[in-house]
């Protein structure tokens, strides 16, 4: 799997998760962050909630 990180319209950094081979995005990110530094942090967040609970 991979993140690829992308800008909007208005210069807002957001990002999409492939699979390792797929082309369409299996998650995105749900807000727009103005700074890259910010967006990166998301992606962090992400990689780390591997130990979060599934419920339902």
């Amino acid at each position: 799997m991979h993140f690829i990180l992308f800008r909007d319209w208005h210069g807002k950094w957001f990002w999409r998760l492939y699979a390792q081979y797929n082309e369409s995005p299996i998650a995105a990110s749900t807000d727009t962050y103005d700074e890259r530094t910010d967006c990166l942090k998301s992606i962090m967040l992400v990689k780390q909630s591997s130990y979060a609970p599934i419920h339902g």
